[in-house]
């Protein structure tokens, strides 16, 4: 293939890849029809570099497909949802190998021009208010929702995603902004430990900077975790870089002093810190969005001490059948 058209299909590979994680894409398609296609390449690429003769890890995930037949025997686990597993996984073999050298710079570049577009578009909803960009939603992606009194959970979702419920945070082109700070994580870690991607310390320190103003501007508490371990991480570990080093410690001053004196710092506090852990008041794990999370792991570890059986693959959602 063409050098020139190559770059530009790998391009068109990564964002499909992070389209995965909740982006607008797969809904425009319609999710079964994208979930075959990206299938179809994925397996197409292992069979054009006779990946599942030479590769160790295609091996595995063809070994992990097949295990999949328990499960979808002992339950009703249907063929596409095996097909998005496994299938999701060939197709980040084939994004890889389709320029190895090239993948993981072309990445981060996708997620810098992402990052920096829901920047621009979160501020001016922050500062002006979702009104302003009323005019332009009966042209982007709809989702509908029952659950909520304005009949809409979002609008877009291809560059950037406008949340009814997430109005004070930067989902990015996510559905949550739990979504987004996924892959921005991973972006900030590659940004800090794969030095050799960047042309020069000028570079690297922009993209260092654009992903954690952008996961602060998540207001995701996972997302802060994620951020604290990253950087405690790079400073503890890598013992040179001091020019970056020096950088870090700068800008995690100035997010300190942001939260401080801004009303990110306060919204942070309301939404990801006091409306997790408190009901009414009150000290809680079991109620808002953290009880969502952990009743049921609370539920199935319980389940399953009582049915080990429920191994096989009965599936979460028959759980309550007799």
């Amino acid at each position: 293939m063409n050098q020139s058209i190559n770059k530009y299909w790998q391009y068109l590979l990564i964002y499909t890849a992070i389209s995965f994680g909740g982006m607008a894409l797969p809904v425009f398609i319609g999710r079964e029809l994208f979930v075959l296609i990206t299938a179809t390449i994925g397996v197409i690429y292992c069979i054009i570099n006779r990946a599942f003769k030479k590769n160790v890890l295609i091996q595995f995930i063809l070994i992990f497909t097949i295990s999949l037949l328990i499960p979808f025997s002992a339950s009703d686990l249907s063929i596409g949802s095996m097909l998005s597993i496994s299938g999701s996984l060939f197709f980040t073999y084939a994004v890889i190998i389709c320029d190895k050298k090239m993948f993981l710079k072309r990445f981060l570049n996708t997620l810098l021009i992402i990052a920096i577009i829901s920047l621009i578009l979160y501020s001016l909803t922050r500062i002006y208010g979702v009104g302003i960009f009323n005019p332009i939603f009966p042209y982007l992606t709809k989702v509908s929702s029952d659950t909520l009194a304005e009949g809409v959970y979002s609008y877009g979702g291809y560059i950037y995603r406008w949340t009814t419920v997430h109005s004070l945070r930067n989902c990015g082109p996510f559905g949550e902004p739990g979504q987004y700070q996924g892959v921005l994580s991973v972006a900030l870690y590659f940004s800090l430990f794969k030095k050799h991607c960047f042309k020069n310390v000028r570079e690297r320190k922009l993209y260092i900077l654009v992903f954690t103003i952008t996961m602060l501007s998540t207001l995701s508490t996972n997302g802060y975790i994620a951020l604290s371990i990253l950087y405690i991480g790079y400073l503890c570990c890598v013992k040179q870089d001091r020019n970056i080093k020096v950088f870090i410690k700068r800008l995690l001053i100035l997010t300190i002093v942001l939260f401080i004196f801004t009303d990110l710092g306060k919204d942070f506090f309301k939404v990801a810190i006091y409306d997790k852990f408190f009901s009414d008041g009150n000290f809680s794990l079991t109620s808002n969005t953290t009880g969502g999370r952990t009743r049921g792991i609370i539920e199935m570890i319980e389940y399953i001490s009582q049915n080990p059986f429920v191994l096989i693959g009965i599936g979460y959602d028959n759980l309550d059948k007799p």
